[in-house]
């Protein structure tokens, strides 16, 4: 569960019954909100009874309407706590009603051809047949492939949302949005459809919990000094001299690498990388440290002194780990793969 940090503005704050009657919600179900960790209002000293502050009210009024909208708790938890990933998730929920859509829509089409051949006093064995012969298909859960800018979007959501800044505010920040978009269907939409296929493996809140610790990753390398970033080299030199120890972290990679790690490291080293760090001074930030990183990193790496690692990552890593590619890129996905394996991924 995340973190969260509640903002008092002061004054007396609102009653249960008062919240209650603001919100439209039950009493019980803001009881739930509050044990799940939802809400977070002032108990007064007195009496034991909650006050709920406007941010409180704030939060409600959103756990109503994306409750309505369809999303688990779990999301609107993520949603509440980490806004920045709301693009990812809204996008995510998009996604699966259209897909509802479709299965509605065969489902629909199987009916009316039931209905276009039924008489109007069947028996069991005319039901039967005319039944049987339509095959009424229920919830495929088929990969979502028909409409493929959606799932550009996502992908794009969850690689760099967390970079963008609060809002798109100028008319050639959303433009350059709006060319990322356009641009990765023509650079690299194989990794996009892998990306996008790993994506719908895995559950929400395995997605909300690698948000969260890409977003602190993130916020860290764009804090480091130049001195910093030597000492971050030096960190991922240590621990990629650790994971050839770690059997299970190895088979992870080698599980993960094609579905996840090799396209997203080459996504990144694209020209859509150029695009992102036009909109996001943060971005630009974070590429340029970790690339000094990374370059400090390869270099010490082709030393005689890396031998050891340089055969050992030969011998376990066949085929599945070249520095010399993508920016010197993997380097740092291999380091963090121990953190995503850590998370239950």
């Amino acid at each position: 569960m995340y973190t969260f940090i509640k903002q008092h503005t002061g004054g007396i704050g609102m009653k249960l019954r008062e919240i209650s009657e603001q919100t439209g919600i039950t009493k019980r179900n803001i009881h739930f909100y509050i044990k799940e960790g939802l809400i977070h209002p002032d108990v007064e000293a007195g009496s034991g009874y909650y006050e709920f502050s406007e941010e409180d009210k704030k939060r409600l009024l959103l756990i109503r309407e994306y409750r309505n909208a369809g999303l688990p708790l779990a999301v609107i938890r993520s949603l509440l706590d980490q806004p920045s990933t709301a693009g990812f998730f809204l996008t995510w929920q998009v996604i699966q009603l259209k897909r509802q859509i479709i299965d509605c829509n065969r489902t629909l089409s199987g009916l009316h051809q039931v209905l276009d051949e039924l008489p109007l006093h069947p028996d069991l064995d005319a039901l039967y047949s005319i039944t049987s012969g339509t095959e009424i298909p229920g919830a495929s859960g088929a990969p979502y492939t028909d409409i493929r800018s959606d799932s550009i979007l996502l992908v794009n959501r969850f690689l760099w949302n967390q970079f963008l800044p609060d809002g798109l505010v100028t008319e050639y920040q959303k433009y350059l949005w709006h060319k990322l978009n356009l641009t990765a269907e023509k650079v690299c939409p194989e990794d996009y459809a892998v990306l996008f296929s790993s994506l719908q493996t895995l559950s929400l809140p395995q997605i909300g919990s690698m948000l969260s610790q890409r977003s602190a990753h993130y916020d860290r390398i764009v804090s480091l000094s130049e001195e910093q970033c030597e000492d971050y080299a030096r960190e991922m030199q240590r621990g990629l001299t650790a994971l050839l120890e770690n059997d299970s972290l190895l088979s992870f990679w080698k599980k993960n690498y094609t579905r996840f790690f090799l396209p997203e490291v080459k996504i990144y080293a694209s020209r859509l990388s150029d695009i992102v760090a036009e909109i996001s001074p943060f971005y630009r930030s974070y590429q340029e440290h970790i690339n000094i990183s990374s370059q400090i990193l390869y270099r010490w790496y082709t030393t005689p002194e890396a031998d050891s690692l340089r055969r050992s990552l030969s011998n376990k890593l066949r085929n599945y780990f070249d520095a010399e590619l993508y920016r010197h890129g993997l380097f740092e996905a291999l380091y963090s793969a121990g953190e995503l394996m850590s998370r239950g991924w």
